[in-house]
């Protein structure tokens, strides 16, 4: 074989991968859209039109939040958001408080994203809470947390020590379900046995 042509095998063999992973990862962002519809109790389509038009996967459950919390339409929501106004802004907007967006842990937070998140709600008495500024990332990570620890009932912890290693929430939520999916499989098999 010549130089050439390895060197072509080799760039087409990369652009397959490529390829694979950018299907994968559509894949799981349609999983995540179809989840946090089931979530929050909307059709595929709406949540769907809702990612393609206004925000990013990962600020879907946001959305859906805040417009639950504030008894308002999700679409109106995620406006807002596409019109460049901070988390913080649509929620003081709503009349809500940040404390809506504490999630209760029992246990030491050992990832340092939450684990200064968390500093500023325990930095204050909880009638303080009104007070806290939260960045627009803290809020994406916070309901992502409750989501999929919610959705998946899986540990909490569990998927901070996931977002340790760079993940996604969206590869946060595939991966666990590939996880409970491989743990059923192994129960099945030792009933089998």
């Amino acid at each position: 074989m010549t130089k050439s042509f390895k060197f072509l095998m080799l760039f087409v063999l990369l652009a397959l991968c490529a390829v694979g992973s950018v299907v994968a990862e559509e894949d799981n962002t349609l999983e995540y859209v179809m989840a946090v519809g089931d979530y929050y109790d909307y059709d595929y389509d709406y949540v769907n039109n809702i990612l393609n038009t206004y925000v990013t996967a990962e600020e879907l459950p946001v959305v859906f939040f805040v417009a639950q919390s504030a008894k308002a339409e999700p679409e109106e929501v995620a406006k807002m958001r596409a019109d460049k106004n901070s988390w913080m802004d649509i929620t003081s907007s709503y009349d809500l408080s940040p404390k809506v967006y504490y999630v209760m842990m029992a246990g030491k937070i050992e990832n340092p994203e939450f684990k200064a998140t968390y500093a500023k709600y325990h930095s204050v008495v909880t009638t303080q809470w009104d007070k806290i500024e939260l960045e627009d990332s803290e809020i994406v990570s916070l309901v992502n947390l409750r989501f999929i620890y919610k959705k998946q009932g899986y540990n909490p912890f569990e998927v901070m020590s996931m977002r340790t290693y760079g993940k996604s929430y969206v590869k946060i939520y595939h991966s666990i379900g590939e996880l409970k999916e491989e743990l059923l499989d192994r129960q099945m098999a030792a009933k089998g046995k």
